[in-house]
């Protein structure tokens, strides 16, 4: 919770005057934050419903996004037409429709592990043909929309969650340290990548990558400038200029820096990197002492690493929308936990509460 006061302090230094963000991370953080905490005490029934709501919403969100990549998002088209009557070129909308889109799958993608491991885990030829195909459709989607960004995170993810099977408690650790170590050092990383890089191999990257690398040599300038405390909350929105790379112009800094470190540094400054540290690494310490179980821990590192990947690569940190994506896919992965109020016992036999009535029913027949 430090972090996120001294983030949203972090405004009144801010060149960018606007409230906006600020409310929305005072507010509705906390409230994202209690959709999984409610669900990690949920047993028996709401369990149960709990998880059909995962699967059902993540299928029948995959089937909408495969039907738009499959048609250039006719779906999206028609209603920027019909109903925000969009007048503009048709290539500039499809850019917006793309853009819509990838958004929407993002969150999407984040709910779909934990949907293919509920499959999975509830066992049968059927359910288990049905969890490959939402892993598969998931994937497609991810290289849908014309953003690479979304297979990168959606690959990482799907590593991670099959080694946290394995090693639940150390993957999840490592997941937070490393997410901690790449905000504290990623300056210093971002200007050892980038003098690293050869110029004929940054000819090569594919243009939206090259601008990537201009828009992360801006920002660690800017960051040189203000390190200790940063520039304020949203201050990348102000802060940009233009520039122009193998004839396209664009803004070195377009709304946000396309890394959550550099934003970080850049916005918060030192303090709120280290603070930012400070709470991944508490969190991997915490898990010590209490780690879920198998299951649950691929849930959790499947929909963690795909957030972080994608805001390290794409998506600016503060947006809403994804902060709403991540708290329902945490909400999906803790559904995958064993329920203790019917969990049978290993040898086969009665649940507990059974046999408990049997025998409660057997004494008063002998009363």
């Amino acid at each position: 919770m430090l972090a996120i006061e001294w983030i949203c302090l972090s405004w009144l230094w801010s060149p960018y005057d606007r409230p906006d963000q600020l409310l929305k991370l005072a507010l509705l953080t906390p409230l994202f934050a209690m959709i999984p905490l409610a669900a990690a005490q949920a047993t028996g029934r709401a369990l149960r419903t709990l998880r059909t709501m995962v699967v059902f919403s993540a299928a029948a969100a995959l089937l909408y996004f495969l039907f738009e990549a499959g048609t250039n998002g006719v779906i999206t088209y028609s209603f920027k037409i019909a109903f925000e009557g969009y007048t503009g070129g048709l290539e500039a909308l499809q850019g917006h429709i793309d853009r819509n889109l990838s958004r929407g799958s993002f969150a999407v993608l984040m709910l779909s592990g934990p949907a293919a491991m509920l499959l999975w885990r509830a066992g049968g030829a059927f359910l288990r043909c049905a969890a490959v195909g939402v892993w598969l459709a998931a994937l497609f989607a991810s290289n849908a929309f014309d953003v690479t960004a979304n297979m990168i995170a959606f690959l990482a993810a799907t590593g991670a969650a099959a080694l946290a099977i394995a090693f639940p408690r150390r993957t999840l650790q490592a997941a937070l340290v490393v997410t901690a170590l790449s905000i504290l050092f990623a300056p210093a990383m971002m200007r050892f990548l980038i003098d690293a890089l050869p110029d004929d191999a940054l000819n090569r990257l594919p243009l939206s990558w090259a601008m990537r690398i201009e828009i992360w040599r801006e920002t660690a300038g800017l960051i040189a400038e203000r390190p200790i405390f940063g520039h304020g909350l949203d201050a990348a929105r102000v802060l940009s200029r233009p520039a122009e790379l193998r004839g396209v112009e664009f803004d070195l800094i377009p709304l946000h820096a396309h890394n959550a470190g550099l934003q970080i540094w850049l916005e918060t400054g030192l303090v709120g990197a280290m603070l930012t540290t400070a709470a991944c690494m508490l969190a991997a310490a915490g898990l010590e002492r209490r780690a879920p179980s198998s299951p649950v821990a691929a849930g959790l590192v499947f929909a963690f690493t795909l957030w972080v990947v994608a805001v390290s690569v794409g998506y600016g940190l503060w947006q809403e929308w994804h902060h709403a994506g991540l708290a329902l896919a945490l909400t999906a992965a803790l559904s995958l936990k064993p329920d203790r109020a019917r969990a049978a016992p290993r040898d086969g036999g009665e649940h507990e509460h059974d046999r408990a009535g049997r025998e409660r029913f057997a004494r008063l027949l002998a009363e």
